[in-house]
């Protein structure tokens, strides 16, 4: 805050609020207890009043406003008026000391403290090249500073696509982009490299797995039909040999039994 200012009744003062004169397109007000003072001089940049002048004492309030864009910042002076200067009962002079007078040729300047600055951009904030793959989310890939905040916008044949928001990524996003930030103080850019990696899926080559594995299914089907036939015809071949052999053995008991009077038809 300014410090406060000291006048004498019929004292002048003359008053300069500023920005700095790198800044483009600023609006300057000045008011005096709430009320707009009408400058003498100014540019867009600075204005200022001169004469101003008091005949009562009293306190009064100056401010200060700056404004660039959504951007404000205020600053204030109070100005304390007094009668004419005297000595009191014990020997001091009024606050109105001669040395504080303020009625100088360009008076106090009130330069209230606006941080505020173009868009700038550089390869930290926006890398000139990226390489994405596809599915992948992004956001925020190109950024800027500046007050007022910049807004950065990417176009890309004709698509515009905003920062602030993410964004899933495609084959599609592949390509050159011109980024562009802006703000109330005026607007950059750059060009922007975008390669997007990702893996095609060979139709073909799935279909002739697919046929394989039919193939596969097929001919595995048919050589386990072969083998279990072949395996039934065995078993019954082994089943037919044992049943004639059972039977080979039965008849050779028979005849062996004949010559000792127990075969069929034999007289006691």
């Amino acid at each position: 805050k300014t410090a406060d200012i000291h006048l004498e009744t019929g004292e002048e003062l003359n008053l300069t609020c500023s920005a700095r004169s790198a800044i483009p397109a600023a609006n300057i007000t000045l008011l005096m207890d709430g009320e707009p003072l009408q400058p003498h001089s100014g540019d867009s940049w600075s204005v200022g009043v001169v004469g101003l002048l008091w005949d009562q004492p009293g306190k009064h309030t100056l401010n200060c406003t700056v404004t660039v864009g959504p951007e404000k910042r205020s600053k204030e002076l109070v100005v304390h008026v007094y009668g004419e200067c005297g000595t009191t009962a014990v020997g001091d002079t009024s606050p109105c000391k001669p040395h504080w007078s303020q009625c100088k040729p360009f008076g106090p300047i009130v330069n209230p403290t606006l941080p505020i600055a173009p868009p700038h951009m550089d390869d930290q904030l926006c890398p000139p090249t990226h390489t994405w793959t596809e599915g992948q989310e992004v956001n925020q890939w190109c950024r800027a500073r500046g007050k007022p905040n910049p807004v950065v916008t990417c176009h890309k044949d004709g698509t515009i696509i905003l920062m602030q928001q993410p964004c899933i990524v495609s084959r599609n996003h592949s390509g050159t982009y011109w980024c562009n930030a802006s703000n109330a103080l005026g607007t950059t850019g750059r060009s922007i490299t975008v390669r997007v990696e990702y893996w095609d899926i060979n139709v073909g080559l799935l279909v002739a797995l697919a046929v394989l594995a039919a193939v596969l299914v097929a001919g595995g089907a048919v050589v386990y039909r072969l083998y279990y036939r072949k395996k039934k015809i065995r078993q019954y071949k082994l089943q037919k040999e044992q049943q004639r052999l059972l039977a080979l053995g039965d008849f050779s008991n028979g005849a062996a039994a004949a010559p000792n009077g127990s075969g069929p038809g034999a007289q006691p």
